[in-house]
């Protein structure tokens, strides 16, 4: 599957397995409430009710491998707020702990402690699920699809 993203004032041409599920959210009308919402009101709501998209718990993620990744602790997201909605939406769809990996989006920031993960996304949290590091820089742990056309690997 052949996709392109935006990158800076240029495209990125990517090349992805035929074998990956890709959803692309499309943009969409926030309607001004009077009531104010939490974070957990907003997530929770997305979660049952995504824009184009069935919910995670409608899914069949029995033995599938997931991959959540969350920003780094350089971004002020409060992650630990609403990491316990996601993780329930996605036992409800037969995902197990066991096959659920986090992953901090670090680009090239230095990686984050196992205290600065529990802060971001909850210690009870963190307790369930196996997290990782990754390592821009690190070679071995990546895959190659190829090149930008101004020669910049991917």
């Amino acid at each position: 599957m052949n996709i392109t993203l935006p990158w800076g004032q240029d495209r990125l041409e990517l090349t992805l397995p035929e074998t990956w599920q890709v959803v692309f959210p499309k943009a969409q009308d926030v309607q001004q409430s009077s009531q104010k919402r939490t974070e957990t009101d907003i997530v929770q709501s997305s979660l049952h009710e995504p824009f184009e998209s069935q919910s995670l718990e409608k899914m069949q993620l029995k033995d599938k491998f997931i991959v959540i990744v969350v920003d780094d602790n350089t971004r002020p997201t409060p992650a630990f707020k609403f990491f316990d909605l996601i993780l329930e939406s996605l036992l409800k769809a037969g995902a197990s702990f066991d096959n659920i990996l986090l992953i901090p989006a670090l680009g090239i920031h230095t990686a984050m402690t196992a205290k600065e993960m529990q802060e971001k996304v909850g210690e009870q949290n963190l307790k369930n699920i196996k997290w990782e590091n990754h390592d821009a820089f690190n070679k071995d742990t990546h895959h190659y699809f190829g090149e930008t056309g101004r020669g910049t690997p991917v």
